[in-house]
């Protein structure tokens, strides 16, 4: 299942659980016990980092997969279905990608930015007639890197939601001890307790909406992710199997000797 799609199933499951929790009179049971304004700021502070991540970086890590996995499907197709040999095959995937390089749904896919830089290095070196092989792993590394960027952005809001949330049950709690006196009659007694109740409802909530966000956003990050790592290997297995040794060859206008010479002379010395 693509990762847009997943995205979405998510987020029609967590709408259905909102719903009945609101449909329960749940959300009106902790506005009614928890309705303190620093309860109320605290809480509101938190729903905003976790809408922010999961429907900004969230939509958008599904979104980029999305079209990253409908270009690497075209690109599989071309490799498979062409009737023309290996060189003519991969010198049309390049030139087409080449050609597309400013489209913005090319510019929003990393399998189609990869490509197209490939596609530029070689017309380059062909220009001044020289070629350096391209560094295999160092490419894999970054397009992988790429490629997870936005995951790696939504892990750092699902670490962020964890630290508030603790931070918010520390102050919680140091509000809630934080007594300058022992109470010595009724209503000093009454005003402890209000201030004990205060703070640990500032400690509780925090702890479940950062908490909770946590999990959702670790869920989701665990969605998208599985898509990410499948296009991943399909891109190296693609890529680094069919295209790079014909571009590498003889035939595409470069002879293995030379190729050879340069990518290992290091090593021979």
């Amino acid at each position: 299942m693509r990762a847009y799609v997943r995205y979405w199933l998510f987020t029609v499951l967590l709408i259905v659980l909102v719903l009945m929790g609101w449909q329960y009179g749940f959300f009106a049971w902790a506005y009614e016990r928890f309705s303190e304004p620093k309860i109320l700021v605290a809480s509101i502070f938190l729903l905003c980092i976790f809408l922010w991540a999961y429907i900004v970086i969230g939509y958008k890590a599904a979104l980029q997969l999305y079209r990253d996995d409908q270009h690497l499907r075209y690109l599989e197709e071309c490799l498979i279905h062409s009737p023309e040999d290996g060189v003519a095959t991969a010198r049309r995937i390049l030139d087409e990608f080449y050609a597309r390089r400013n489209e913005r749904a090319v510019k929003n896919s990393t399998v189609c930015r990869f490509v197209a830089s490939l596609a530029e290095r070689i017309r380059v070196t062909r220009k001044v007639k020289t070629f350096e092989p391209v560094n295999r792993s160092m490419f894999q590394d970054y397009f992988e890197a790429e490629l997870t960027r936005n995951l790696a952005i939504l892990e750092k809001f699902q670490w962020v939601l964890f630290n508030v949330g603790f931070l918010g049950t520390l102050v919680g709690i140091i509000l809630a001890l934080a007594v300058q006196s022992i109470p010595a009659n009724v209503e000093q007694i009454r005003e402890f307790s209000f201030g004990i109740l205060s703070g640990a409802g500032l400690a509780y909530t925090t702890s479940a909406l950062g908490i909770g966000g946590g999990l959702i956003l670790f869920v989701l990050h665990g969605f998208i992710d599985e898509c990410a790592t499948d296009i991943a290997f399909r891109f190296r297995t693609k890529m680094f199997e069919a295209v790079f040794p014909v571009i590498h060859s003889e035939e595409f206008g470069y002879k293995d000797n030379e190729l050879k010479e340069v990518e290992y002379g290091a090593e021979k010395k």
